[in-house]
């Protein structure tokens, strides 16, 4: 026995089907939009409604500064991160340790026996190290005399 097919009942759970899918989509797009523009909105700067036009270019030039000093800010903490990074190394290298031991060696004798000589090597040992500390680079490897 066959039993008719209702066309009715079946475009209506189809057009259920595709009413619900679309509310679900128009929810989502909404919830998105709403969090984005929220979002958006916590970042850039307020304008007060009543305030001139030219008080929400100032208060835009100074949001746009303080990001730009933020940012200068950060690039110099990492810089400096860097920068120690480097001199830690120089300082455990072979040179750099050969150096310290030097300048070591001739600070305490200009402390013993405070002569020019010894001042003049103590300045020249020294001056090696730290260069080499801050450069990487040794230029002058010779004695002061």
């Amino acid at each position: 026995m066959k039993t008719s097919i209702n066309y009715f009942a079946m475009a209506l759970a189809v057009a259920a089907g595709v009413f619900v899918g679309n509310l679900a989509t128009d929810f989502t797009r909404l919830w998105v939009t709403t969090s984005m523009l929220a979002k958006a909105t916590g970042e850039r700067p307020s304008f007060a409604v009543n305030e001139p036009p030219e008080s929400a270019v100032t208060a835009g030039n100074n949001y746009r500064e303080q990001v730009a000093r933020e940012n200068r800010q950060q690039a110099a903490q990492e810089q400096r991160q860097r920068s120690d990074q480097m001199l830690e190394q120089r300082k455990a290298s072979p040179e750099g340790r050969r150096l310290y031991v030097q300048c070591e060696a001739w600070q305490r004798n200009y402390d013993k026996t405070p002569t020019d000589t010894t001042r003049r090597y103590a300045d020249f040992y020294c001056g090696q190290y730290r260069q080499y500390l801050n450069t990487g680079v040794i230029t002058n490897d010779k004695s002061p005399f």
